[in-house]
Protein backbone atom coordinates (compact mmCIF):
# COMPACT_ATOMS: atom_id res chain seq x y z
CA UNK A 1 0.00 0.00 0.00
CA UNK A 2 2.79 2.42 0.90
CA UNK A 3 4.65 1.57 -2.33
CA UNK A 4 1.52 2.21 -4.40
CA UNK A 5 0.93 5.54 -2.60
CA UNK A 6 4.51 6.61 -3.29
CA UNK A 7 4.22 5.76 -7.01
CA UNK A 8 0.90 7.64 -7.38
CA UNK A 9 2.22 10.76 -5.64
CA UNK A 10 5.41 10.70 -7.72
CA UNK A 11 3.47 10.51 -11.01
CA UNK A 12 1.13 13.29 -9.88
CA UNK A 13 4.09 15.51 -8.99
CA UNK A 14 5.78 14.92 -12.35
CA UNK A 15 2.57 15.69 -14.26
CA UNK A 16 2.09 19.01 -12.47
CA UNK A 17 5.70 20.13 -12.73
CA UNK A 18 5.72 19.42 -16.47
CA UNK A 19 3.03 22.02 -17.20
CA UNK A 20 3.81 25.65 -17.97
CA UNK A 21 2.20 28.91 -17.02
CA UNK A 22 2.76 32.47 -18.15
CA UNK A 23 5.86 34.14 -16.78
CA UNK A 24 5.37 36.49 -13.83
CA UNK A 25 7.15 39.80 -13.72
CA UNK A 26 8.87 39.08 -10.38
CA UNK A 27 12.51 38.07 -10.60
CA UNK A 28 12.94 34.34 -10.01
CA UNK A 29 15.72 32.37 -8.40
CA UNK A 30 17.19 29.10 -9.72
CA UNK A 31 14.09 27.10 -8.80
CA UNK A 32 11.80 29.29 -10.89
CA UNK A 33 9.81 30.23 -7.81
CA UNK A 34 9.93 33.09 -5.33
CA UNK A 35 8.27 33.05 -1.90
CA UNK A 36 7.69 35.61 0.83
CA UNK A 37 5.80 36.38 4.03
CA UNK A 38 4.07 39.64 4.95
CA UNK A 39 5.10 41.39 8.17
CA UNK A 40 3.08 43.80 10.32
CA UNK A 41 4.04 46.62 7.94
CA UNK A 42 2.76 44.72 4.88
CA UNK A 43 6.30 44.44 3.55
CA UNK A 44 7.58 41.25 1.96
CA UNK A 45 10.13 39.19 3.84
CA UNK A 46 11.64 36.88 1.22
CA UNK A 47 11.75 33.16 2.08
CA UNK A 48 14.33 30.89 0.50
CA UNK A 49 12.90 27.89 -1.35
CA UNK A 50 15.18 25.04 -0.34
CA UNK A 51 14.70 21.90 -2.44
CA UNK A 52 17.52 19.98 -0.71
CA UNK A 53 16.79 17.02 1.56
CA UNK A 54 18.97 18.20 4.44
CA UNK A 55 17.77 17.02 7.86
CA UNK A 56 15.00 14.95 6.31
CA UNK A 57 15.32 12.52 9.22
CA UNK A 58 14.03 15.18 11.63
CA UNK A 59 10.38 14.34 11.08
CA UNK A 60 9.03 16.24 14.11
CA UNK A 61 8.37 19.91 13.18
CA UNK A 62 8.99 20.93 16.81
CA UNK A 63 12.61 19.79 16.57
CA UNK A 64 13.03 21.44 13.19
CA UNK A 65 12.30 24.78 14.85
CA UNK A 66 14.35 24.22 18.00
CA UNK A 67 16.18 20.90 18.30
CA UNK A 68 17.95 21.00 21.69
CA UNK A 69 15.86 23.10 24.06
CA UNK A 70 12.25 22.09 23.49
CA UNK A 71 10.36 19.82 25.86
CA UNK A 72 7.82 17.34 24.47
CA UNK A 73 5.93 14.27 25.60
CA UNK A 74 7.82 12.30 22.97
CA UNK A 75 4.93 11.94 20.56
CA UNK A 76 4.12 13.61 17.26
CA UNK A 77 1.34 16.24 17.46
CA UNK A 78 1.56 16.31 21.26
CA UNK A 79 2.12 19.37 23.49
CA UNK A 80 5.56 21.01 23.46
CA UNK A 81 7.22 23.97 25.10
CA UNK A 82 10.38 25.96 24.43
CA UNK A 83 12.58 25.69 27.51
CA UNK A 84 15.27 28.31 26.87
CA UNK A 85 14.83 32.08 26.45
CA UNK A 86 11.26 31.67 25.32
CA UNK A 87 8.93 34.67 25.67
CA UNK A 88 5.19 33.93 25.69
CA UNK A 89 3.99 33.05 22.23
CA UNK A 90 1.28 35.14 20.58
CA UNK A 91 -1.40 32.50 20.92
CA UNK A 92 -4.68 32.00 22.77
CA UNK A 93 -4.93 29.76 25.81
CA UNK A 94 -6.40 27.11 23.51
CA UNK A 95 -3.21 26.76 21.50
CA UNK A 96 -0.36 27.73 23.81
CA UNK A 97 1.07 24.20 24.11
CA UNK A 98 0.59 23.45 20.39
CA UNK A 99 2.05 26.66 18.99
CA UNK A 100 5.02 24.88 17.39
CA UNK A 101 2.68 23.02 15.04
CA UNK A 102 0.33 25.85 14.13
CA UNK A 103 0.87 28.30 11.30
CA UNK A 104 0.02 31.87 12.26
CA UNK A 105 -0.82 34.43 9.60
CA UNK A 106 2.65 35.98 9.61
CA UNK A 107 4.17 32.57 8.85
CA UNK A 108 1.93 31.87 5.84
CA UNK A 109 3.91 31.86 2.61
CA UNK A 110 2.91 33.44 -0.68
CA UNK A 111 4.43 32.50 -4.02
CA UNK A 112 5.06 33.59 -7.58
CA UNK A 113 5.98 30.92 -10.10
CA UNK A 114 6.65 30.53 -13.79
CA UNK A 115 5.75 26.81 -13.62
CA UNK A 116 3.49 24.64 -11.54
CA UNK A 117 5.40 23.70 -8.40
CA UNK A 118 4.59 20.68 -6.23
CA UNK A 119 6.56 19.32 -3.29
CA UNK A 120 5.48 16.06 -1.62
CA UNK A 121 7.06 14.53 1.49
CA UNK A 122 6.08 11.26 3.19
CA UNK A 123 7.71 9.65 6.22
CA UNK A 124 6.96 6.52 8.24
CA UNK A 125 9.10 4.79 10.82
CA UNK A 126 7.88 1.34 9.76
CA UNK A 127 6.99 0.24 13.30
CA UNK A 128 3.45 -1.07 13.70
CA UNK A 129 3.44 -0.25 17.41
CA UNK A 130 4.43 3.40 17.34
CA UNK A 131 3.57 4.02 13.67
CA UNK A 132 4.89 7.57 13.19
CA UNK A 133 3.66 9.15 9.98
CA UNK A 134 4.29 12.53 8.45
CA UNK A 135 2.86 13.78 5.16
CA UNK A 136 3.19 17.23 3.60
CA UNK A 137 1.99 18.42 0.20
CA UNK A 138 2.68 21.88 -1.21
CA UNK A 139 1.27 22.95 -4.55
CA UNK A 140 1.38 26.46 -6.02
CA UNK A 141 0.75 27.95 -9.43
CA UNK A 142 0.05 31.27 -11.12
CA UNK A 143 -3.47 31.81 -12.40
CA UNK A 144 -2.23 34.99 -14.09
CA UNK A 145 1.20 36.64 -13.93
CA UNK A 146 -0.20 38.87 -11.18
CA UNK A 147 -2.33 36.26 -9.40
CA UNK A 148 -1.15 33.14 -7.55
CA UNK A 149 -2.55 30.56 -5.18
CA UNK A 150 -0.95 27.90 -2.99
CA UNK A 151 -2.18 24.89 -1.02
CA UNK A 152 -0.14 23.59 1.91
CA UNK A 153 -1.39 20.38 3.55
CA UNK A 154 0.37 18.66 6.46
CA UNK A 155 -0.49 15.60 8.52
CA UNK A 156 1.34 14.22 11.57
CA UNK A 157 0.16 11.10 13.38
CA UNK A 158 1.45 8.59 15.90
CA UNK A 159 0.05 5.72 17.95
CA UNK A 160 2.32 6.62 20.84
CA UNK A 161 4.19 4.26 23.14
CA UNK A 162 1.54 3.70 25.82
CA UNK A 163 -2.18 2.96 25.68
CA UNK A 164 -4.56 5.77 24.66
CA UNK A 165 -1.72 8.01 23.52
CA UNK A 166 -2.65 8.35 19.86
CA UNK A 167 -2.20 11.83 18.46
CA UNK A 168 -3.00 13.40 15.12
CA UNK A 169 -2.61 16.86 13.63
CA UNK A 170 -3.95 17.90 10.24
CA UNK A 171 -3.36 21.34 8.73
CA UNK A 172 -4.78 22.82 5.54
CA UNK A 173 -3.60 26.30 4.51
CA UNK A 174 -4.78 28.06 1.34
CA UNK A 175 -3.05 31.31 0.40
CA UNK A 176 -3.50 33.61 -2.57
CA UNK A 177 -1.94 36.91 -3.57
CA UNK A 178 -3.05 39.41 -6.22
CA UNK A 179 -0.98 42.42 -7.34
CA UNK A 180 -1.96 44.54 -10.32
CA UNK A 181 -1.77 48.23 -11.12
CA UNK A 182 -2.51 50.20 -7.94
CA UNK A 183 -4.12 47.39 -5.97
CA UNK A 184 -2.70 44.57 -3.86
CA UNK A 185 -4.42 41.93 -1.75
CA UNK A 186 -3.70 38.62 -0.08
CA UNK A 187 -6.11 35.98 1.16
CA UNK A 188 -5.65 33.16 3.70
CA UNK A 189 -7.83 30.24 4.76
CA UNK A 190 -6.56 27.94 7.50
CA UNK A 191 -8.16 24.83 8.96
CA UNK A 192 -6.04 23.06 11.61
CA UNK A 193 -7.13 20.22 13.89
CA UNK A 194 -5.67 18.17 16.74
CA UNK A 195 -6.98 14.89 18.17
CA UNK A 196 -5.04 13.61 21.17
CA UNK A 197 -5.59 10.64 23.48
CA UNK A 198 -5.28 11.44 27.20
CA UNK A 199 -4.34 8.36 29.20
CA UNK A 200 -3.99 10.05 32.60
CA UNK A 201 -0.64 8.43 33.31
CA UNK A 202 0.47 4.93 34.35
CA UNK A 203 -1.50 3.35 37.21
CA UNK A 204 1.53 1.72 38.88
CA UNK A 205 5.05 2.86 38.01
CA UNK A 206 6.41 -0.54 39.06
CA UNK A 207 4.76 -1.98 35.93
CA UNK A 208 7.50 -0.32 33.90
CA UNK A 209 10.04 -2.77 35.32
CA UNK A 210 7.86 -5.79 34.50
CA UNK A 211 8.34 -7.58 31.20
CA UNK A 212 5.33 -5.88 29.62
CA UNK A 213 5.17 -4.10 26.32
CA UNK A 214 4.57 -0.39 27.06
CA UNK A 215 1.23 -0.49 25.24
CA UNK A 216 0.03 -3.18 27.69
CA UNK A 217 0.89 -1.28 30.87
CA UNK A 218 -2.37 -0.21 32.63
CA UNK A 219 -3.12 3.52 32.48
CA UNK A 220 -5.55 5.74 34.37
CA UNK A 221 -7.86 6.70 31.49
CA UNK A 222 -8.65 4.62 28.43
CA UNK A 223 -11.37 6.69 26.71
CA UNK A 224 -10.35 10.30 27.32
CA UNK A 225 -9.43 12.52 24.38
CA UNK A 226 -8.91 16.16 23.47
CA UNK A 227 -9.93 17.72 20.17
CA UNK A 228 -8.91 21.20 19.07
CA UNK A 229 -10.14 22.81 15.86
CA UNK A 230 -8.96 26.14 14.49
CA UNK A 231 -10.46 27.86 11.47
CA UNK A 232 -9.24 31.25 10.24
CA UNK A 233 -9.99 33.54 7.29
CA UNK A 234 -7.92 36.64 6.55
CA UNK A 235 -8.39 39.09 3.69
CA UNK A 236 -6.07 42.11 3.49
CA UNK A 237 -6.33 44.77 0.79
CA UNK A 238 -3.84 47.57 0.12
CA UNK A 239 -4.38 50.66 -2.03
CA UNK A 240 -1.48 53.12 -2.62
CA UNK A 241 -2.26 56.80 -2.08
CA UNK A 242 0.87 58.73 -3.04
CA UNK A 243 4.57 58.13 -3.70
CA UNK A 244 7.52 60.52 -3.71
CA UNK A 245 11.21 59.67 -3.99
CA UNK A 246 11.63 56.49 -1.88
CA UNK A 247 8.51 57.14 0.21
CA UNK A 248 5.16 55.42 -0.28
CA UNK A 249 1.90 56.13 1.51
CA UNK A 250 -0.91 53.56 1.37
CA UNK A 251 -4.11 52.58 3.14
CA UNK A 252 -5.00 48.98 4.03
CA UNK A 253 -7.94 47.06 5.43
CA UNK A 254 -7.77 43.62 7.06
CA UNK A 255 -10.77 41.43 7.73
CA UNK A 256 -10.15 38.46 10.04
CA UNK A 257 -12.56 35.75 11.13
CA UNK A 258 -11.25 33.34 13.76
CA UNK A 259 -13.03 30.30 15.18
CA UNK A 260 -11.54 28.01 17.82
CA UNK A 261 -13.13 24.94 19.39
CA UNK A 262 -11.93 22.70 22.22
CA UNK A 263 -13.68 19.42 23.05
CA UNK A 264 -12.84 17.03 25.89
CA UNK A 265 -14.62 13.68 26.08
CA UNK A 266 -14.32 10.71 28.44
CA UNK A 267 -16.24 7.92 30.15
CA UNK A 268 -16.28 8.69 33.91
CA UNK A 269 -14.39 6.21 36.09
CA UNK A 270 -12.91 5.84 39.57
CA UNK A 271 -10.07 8.10 38.44
CA UNK A 272 -12.27 11.10 39.24
CA UNK A 273 -12.73 11.99 42.91
CA UNK A 274 -16.34 13.04 42.25
CA UNK A 275 -18.73 13.15 39.31
CA UNK A 276 -20.99 16.18 39.54
CA UNK A 277 -22.79 16.38 36.22
CA UNK A 278 -23.12 13.16 34.20
CA UNK A 279 -22.04 9.73 35.46
CA UNK A 280 -22.25 8.16 31.99
CA UNK A 281 -20.15 10.52 29.89
CA UNK A 282 -17.98 13.60 30.00
CA UNK A 283 -18.32 16.03 27.11
CA UNK A 284 -16.94 19.48 27.81
CA UNK A 285 -16.57 22.04 25.06
CA UNK A 286 -15.55 25.65 24.69
CA UNK A 287 -15.82 27.70 21.51
CA UNK A 288 -14.57 31.13 20.52
CA UNK A 289 -15.70 33.16 17.53
CA UNK A 290 -13.90 36.43 16.74
CA UNK A 291 -14.55 38.98 14.01
CA UNK A 292 -11.88 41.65 13.56
CA UNK A 293 -11.49 44.63 11.23
CA UNK A 294 -8.32 46.74 11.09
CA UNK A 295 -7.85 49.93 9.05
CA UNK A 296 -4.27 51.22 8.75
CA UNK A 297 -2.35 54.08 7.19
CA UNK A 298 1.07 52.80 6.07
CA UNK A 299 4.19 54.81 5.28
CA UNK A 300 7.35 53.16 3.93
CA UNK A 301 10.70 54.79 3.21
CA UNK A 302 14.12 53.48 2.22
CA UNK A 303 15.06 52.00 5.61
CA UNK A 304 12.01 52.68 7.77
CA UNK A 305 8.34 51.76 7.86
CA UNK A 306 5.47 53.14 9.93
CA UNK A 307 1.80 52.45 10.45
CA UNK A 308 -1.10 53.94 12.41
CA UNK A 309 -4.44 52.21 12.59
CA UNK A 310 -7.81 51.58 14.20
CA UNK A 311 -9.27 48.17 14.98
CA UNK A 312 -12.57 46.68 16.11
CA UNK A 313 -12.79 43.18 17.58
CA UNK A 314 -16.05 41.34 18.32
CA UNK A 315 -15.56 38.15 20.35
CA UNK A 316 -18.09 35.56 21.50
CA UNK A 317 -17.39 32.70 23.94
CA UNK A 318 -19.60 29.61 24.18
CA UNK A 319 -19.61 26.61 26.53
CA UNK A 320 -22.05 23.82 27.38
CA UNK A 321 -23.74 25.92 30.05
CA UNK A 322 -23.07 29.58 29.30
CA UNK A 323 -22.02 32.14 26.71
CA UNK A 324 -20.76 35.71 26.65
CA UNK A 325 -19.53 38.26 24.15
CA UNK A 326 -17.70 41.56 24.15
CA UNK A 327 -16.49 44.32 21.84
CA UNK A 328 -13.03 45.86 21.78
CA UNK A 329 -12.03 49.11 20.03
CA UNK A 330 -8.32 49.90 19.83
CA UNK A 331 -5.67 51.95 18.10
CA UNK A 332 -2.36 50.51 16.94
CA UNK A 333 0.94 51.99 15.82
CA UNK A 334 4.28 50.60 14.77
CA UNK A 335 7.74 51.49 13.53
CA UNK A 336 10.41 49.40 11.84
CA UNK A 337 14.02 50.00 10.83
CA UNK A 338 15.69 47.63 8.39
CA UNK A 339 18.93 47.50 6.46
CA UNK A 340 21.38 44.76 5.47
CA UNK A 341 22.73 44.28 8.99
CA UNK A 342 19.90 45.16 11.36
CA UNK A 343 16.15 44.87 11.71
CA UNK A 344 14.33 46.44 14.65
CA UNK A 345 10.58 46.63 15.16
CA UNK A 346 8.19 48.12 17.75
CA UNK A 347 4.40 47.59 17.87
CA UNK A 348 1.98 49.40 20.21
CA UNK A 349 -1.68 48.80 21.02
CA UNK A 350 -4.09 50.77 23.23
CA UNK A 351 -7.72 49.75 23.83
CA UNK A 352 -9.86 52.83 24.40
CA UNK A 353 -13.33 51.26 24.75
CA UNK A 354 -14.99 47.94 25.34
CA UNK A 355 -14.14 45.01 27.59
CA UNK A 356 -10.38 45.70 27.64
CA UNK A 357 -10.69 49.47 27.98
CA UNK A 358 -7.46 51.02 29.28
CA UNK A 359 -5.23 48.08 28.32
CA UNK A 360 -1.92 48.95 26.72
CA UNK A 361 0.65 46.59 25.19
CA UNK A 362 4.01 46.97 23.51
CA UNK A 363 6.22 44.38 21.85
CA UNK A 364 9.39 44.60 19.86
CA UNK A 365 11.95 42.53 17.98
CA UNK A 366 15.62 43.11 17.14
Amino acid sequence: MRTLLFVILSIFSLMLSAQNDSLPTTRMNGTGIVAWQYDNFLKKDTVIIDTAVNDFQIYNPVYRKNFLITGTTGNLASPSYNLFLSPPEKSSFFNASFYNYLTDNRAVRFYNTKNFYTNIFYFTNGSKNINLQSISVLHTQNIKPFWNFAIDYRLYASNGIYANQKSKFASFVFSSTYERHRYKSFFIIKNQQFKIGENGGIVDENDIEVALAPVNIPVQLSEASNKLRNFNVNLTQVVPLIAWYNNKLSISHSFVYDRKKHFYSDVPSAYYASILYDSLQTLDSTRIHALKNILKLNLSALHTSWYLGYGNNLVAYFSNVDSTDFVENFIIAGSRFHDKKLKAELNLKHTFSGFYQGNFSANGEV
